[in-house]
């Protein structure tokens, strides 16, 4: 049976066109704001230091649980702050690189995160140091 021939079976959609291609475009911008944010959430939204978080603030973490948070902090009282994710993976059990390296993408960070750039010197006269004078 042809669809195009038999008129019961070949309708015209009851909707205007207009209102189809503004659905069409409201489901397309919702998945490109979806995207955006969850672009934004693979973005850090907070740094987590290792050498100064309690461990519900390590637990924060994507990743971490209360046993490797306690072992953590447990290691970091024992033996001093950590000076890299290598010195983190070799003092923690269970912490291997690509854990560390979904951690660090997690928001996981050694020592303070720093959000200033560094200051940019403009119009300076050559052999000043920057102070002004």
């Amino acid at each position: 049976m042809n669809p195009f021939l038999d008129p019961t079976r070949a309708e015209p959609d009851p909707r205007p066109y207009r209102l189809r291609g503004a659905r069409r475009c409201a489901g397309r911008l919702a998945v490109v704001a979806g995207l955006g944010l969850a672009a934004l959430g693979g973005v850090q939204a907070a740094s987590v230091d290792v050498n100064s978080a309690t461990p519900a603030q390590l637990e924060a973490v994507r990743g971490i649980g209360p046993r490797t948070a306690a072992t953590i902090v447990q290691e970091r009282r024992r033996g001093g702050p950590f000076s890299s994710f290598e010195d983190l993976s070799g003092r923690v059990r269970g912490l291997g690189g690509k854990r560390l390296q979904g951690l660090r993408a997690a928001g996981l960070s050694i020592g303070p995160a720093s959000r200033e750039a560094p200051p940019i010197l403009v119009n300076m006269p050559p052999g000043s140091k920057g102070k002004g004078n």
